[in-house]
């Protein structure tokens, strides 16, 4: 692929992104435009490395189902709510959140939520909880959930195997747990 196809073919990408984020955007009062318009550049820029011009099919009609994808894929990772409650607040079964499911496939947490104010205060109670964590666990906690990091990186970082950063994670679940129920019955 020439430079000049690529050009156009990334304008042709934006389009298309900017098109879908609006698309999924509409009526989602909790999305924000620029992380969903982020994802869909992600999508836009795979579709780019894979995208084969001699196959006669236009950029944009090739590029969005990955736009589509990257964007529903940043949707769900970013979600507080899991899939199943998701569907039943669509359906009209459930109307609103009534716990924050903090979910590492071996431990679960889950952290009730009565309003958005109430939600913005548990925030702050949970950022006041993981600062009072001794400052291995809070750099851990901080390193998977809040940067992101997956474990054999931390691992990585801390100088340890997989199992202890896994271990370390579990002992900080649990002392927040701790605190944050503390705090509730006060």
């Amino acid at each position: 692929m020439t430079d000049s196809q690529r050009e156009h073919c990334i304008e042709e990408g934006m389009r298309e992104v900017a098109i879908v984020s609006r698309m999924y955007v509409r009526g989602k009062s909790h999305v924000e435009l620029d992380d969903i318009r982020q994802d869909g550049m992600v999508g836009m820029l795979q579709a780019l490395v894979k995208f084969d011009p001699r196959r006669g099919t236009k950029f944009a009609s090739f590029a969005n189902r990955r736009v589509s994808g990257s964007i529903l894929d940043g949707a769900r990772r970013t979600d507080v709510l899991e899939r199943n409650h998701r569907k039943r607040v669509r359906a009209g079964i459930d109307r609103s959140p009534s716990f924050i499911h903090l979910d590492d496939s071996d431990h679960t947490v889950d952290l009730p939520v009565a309003s958005s104010a109430h939600q913005i205060e548990l925030q702050i109670d949970l950022r006041a909880a993981v600062a009072r964590l001794p400052r291995l666990l809070r750099r851990v906690v901080t390193m998977y959930y809040f940067d992101d990091m997956p474990m054999h990186e931390i691992a990585r970082v801390l100088g340890v195997c997989n199992s202890w950063v896994s271990q370390l994670l579990l002992e900080a679940r649990l002392r927040l747990k701790e605190i944050l129920e503390a705090r509730q019955t006060r």
